[in-house]
């Protein structure tokens, strides 16, 4: 192919139409949003060809068949719809060069896509921005970034639309660069623009008097974006953080709308939140590694609100100026101008998460919860916001004061911090300042408190003796409500520095756990990548895991856990160039066996640390996340072992099936 030119509850009004409603459109199977569902569990719990107990006969007959080369890398997640253009499935994959395409699954190695939208206006001479036109020159995207976070589809809308983020750049006639963000909506069956797309730096600045002040430069759009309704209306819902920690950024999260109006639709900005006040911009950055704001559209109680989490920046808790920085918080819309914090949790420990121990010396040790007792030697720049955010429905288990859920965060530290949404309420009335060295507190009182910090991540003792990023949790952890007590509520984590991948499975034994997991790991896996002396490489994994629910208590031991291995996104395994080595995909049996062990299964394609010669995953980039849907497995990247920059970034996708 020729190369070319959360967030946010509204209130009751919310959710009268709920996401799960428009999910009962997808039976034949759809994937609309990243980590698979609006909890962001990272579950596919209607898989039935791909299935653990018949993987080991069929793995062997599995084949991979590569798409055409695409206009960009990949960092977004693949979106998959069934029946829809036609009777085609389809999967959707956005580039970093702001294009998107549709692959037709039944022809997908050997025709061009259904269709091509290329997001860029050809007239002013838009591309996607170059590297050096970022805040500081950033290259963890490179050599240009253009769509990054991965869009999200309506399927209530007939036809479907999907909503995209694009970031855009070119000289103007007086040759100054020029740098733009859009919120664009597409018809998914030809790619066609429902609206025109919205100029989001304008739609901030007419927005409440320019009260949030959004740089489309500085702010780095890397959060996947959320979808809910209000009163039949689609609200898109997007996150904002920065481009390595440079210029002047805070975490920005806006609410769009589609409004139709005759046969003319319109994007607007409906409401928006900025994390460091509404006046300035003071880091806070939210970006999760990709993963996307957990909403919590169920209809229970309570209900109405959705969750998130912020990167290194201030916390203060003057209510005359308040900073968010490391912080989970709950979002929600009063009827006012602007998102507020309904709920929120932040660590005793924000300013060493942000500051690192002094001089990276014995004074103010991080202490790590159990399991992973002990203290720990933190450098600056420990994000808790590098992590997702999860609604935990767990089965079967009595929460705190009647929740229907309980709220899953972690990131850079290596700590999930488990939380009540109703007492994230109340934390709201217990504003407090205090800092020190403990994670968390657990114990009710007049300080915000977590039913549990869980030491999920072993990470070295002295995380001061390597480079900063090269720790902890990194975009979504899958959380598998399962069929049972004994059988399901488990937590999966790959975090970066460990040596294995763990399970922990939610108490529903011990009175008034309320949620808590057991300090005992339930189930554990090496590390597969054989390198890295058997740690867990940077940028780890988000575990997703896939069964068929419909077979019940029967069905559990066919749960599948899948890891994909992106290490290579630098090369430095299979290529002096620096150009990626493919992606590494591996499966697990997902229920432990009787000596705790997350067992391989027979179906696994990946690098030696010899050769990627015989390696069929595109690739790799970085915070990728595999989709596993009707008897198909779908990786997305970028043309493995040729080094964009040097040579056109091409962006590719694997099919095994």
């Amino acid at each position: 192919m020729k190369k070319c030119l959360v967030v946010a509850a509204l209130g009751s009004l919310l959710f009268l139409t709920s996401y799960r409603e428009a999910a009962a459109q997808c039976s034949q199977g759809c994937v609309t949003t990243v980590g698979y569902n609006n909890d962001r569990n990272y579950v596919n719990s209607s898989e039935s060809i791909l299935q653990a107990s018949t993987i080991g006969t069929i793995g062997h007959l599995l084949t991979a068949t590569k798409s055409p080369d695409l206009n960009g890398a990949i960092y977004s997640q693949p979106l998959y719809l069934s029946q829809v253009i036609g009777t085609k499935n389809v999967l959707y994959v956005a580039t970093e060069e702001n294009y998107v395409y549709a692959l037709d699954e039944g022809n997908f190695g050997n025709a061009t896509p259904l269709w091509t939208a290329n997001l860029n206006n050809i007239h002013l001479g838009e591309t996607a921005v170059p590297d050096g036109q970022l805040p500081g020159s950033c290259a963890n995207i490179a050599p240009e970034v253009g769509i990054t976070g991965t869009p999200v589809i309506d399927t209530t809308a007939s036809p479907p639309i999907m909503y995209v983020v694009s970031k855009h750049y070119y000289m103007n006639d007086r040759q100054q660069p020029v740098i733009s963000q859009r919120l664009n909506a597409l018809d998914v069956t030809t790619g066609l623009p429902v609206a025109t797309a919205l100029d989001i730096a304008t739609a901030f600045l007419n927005f409440n008097s320019g009260s949030i002040t959004f740089s489309a430069v500085n702010q780095n759009q890397r959060a996947g974006l959320g979808l809910t309704h209000v009163e039949g209306v689609p609200a898109i819902i997007v996150a904002w953080g920065s481009h390595c920690d440079s210029g002047s950024y805070s975490g920005i999260v806006g609410v769009f709308k589609l409004t139709t109006s005759g046969l003319t639709h319109t994007l607007s900005l409906v409401t928006g939140f900025n994390d460091e006040s509404t006046s300035v911009a003071n880091q806070g950055g939210i970006w999760m590694s990709g993963a996307g704001p957990a909403i919590d559209d169920s209809g229970t109680s309570p209900s109405g609100d959705a969750f998130l989490a912020t990167g290194n920046g201030d916390f203060n808790s003057n209510t005359s100026y308040l900073h968010w920085g490391q912080s989970v918080l709950r979002l929600h819309y009063p009827g006012s101008s602007l998102l507020t914090v309904s709920g929120f949790y932040t660590p005793k420990a924000w300013s060493i998460l942000n500051n690192g121990s002094v001089g990276c010396g014995t004074t103010q040790l991080l202490n790590l919860p159990p399991p992973e007792s002990g203290t720990i030697c933190a450098p600056n720049d420990f994000d808790l916001g590098s992590g997702g955010v999860i609604v935990a429905r767990p089965v079967n288990v009595s929460l705190y004061n009647s929740d229907s859920f309980v709220v899953l965060a972690g990131g850079k530290e290596g700590v999930v911090y488990v939380n009540s949404p109703s007492v994230m309420v109340n934390n709201v009335n217990n504003l407090y300042g205090a800092d020190g060295n403990d994670p968390c507190t657990t114990s009710p009182g007049s300080y915000t408190w977590a039913i549990q910090c869980l030491g999920a991540v072993v990470l070295p003792s002295n995380c001061c003796n390597g480079i900063v990023n090269d720790y902890g949790l990194r975009g979504g952890f899958a959380f598998w409500p399962g069929a049972s007590n004994s059988t399901g509520n488990i937590l999966y984590v790959a975090g970066v520095q460990d040596t294995n991948i763990w399970a922990y499975q939610m108490d529903h034994v011990t009175s008034g756990a309320h949620g808590a997991f057991r300090t005992g790991y339930f189930g554990k896996a090496p590390w597969p990548a054989p390198n890295n002396n058997g740690q867990v490489t940077y940028p780890g994994a988000s575990p997703v895991v896939t069964w068929n629910s419909a077979l019940g208590v029967g069905g559990v031991n066919d749960a599948i856990l899948w890891i994909l291995v992106t290490s290579g996104y630098e090369g430095s395994s299979c290529s002096a160039s620096g150009a990626p080595c493919p992606a590494g995909l591996f499966s697990y049996h997902a229920e432990p066996d009787q000596v705790n062990n997350l067992s391989a299964t027979a179906f696994s394609d990946a690098c030696s640390a010899q050769t990627c010669a015989n390696a069929h995953g595109p690739g790799a980039t970085k915070f990728s996340v595999p989709i596993i849907i009707n008897g198909h497995i779908f990786i997305a990247g970028q043309k493995p072992n040729v080094l964009c920059g040097s040579a056109p970034c091409y962006g590719a996708v694997t099919m095994w099936h």
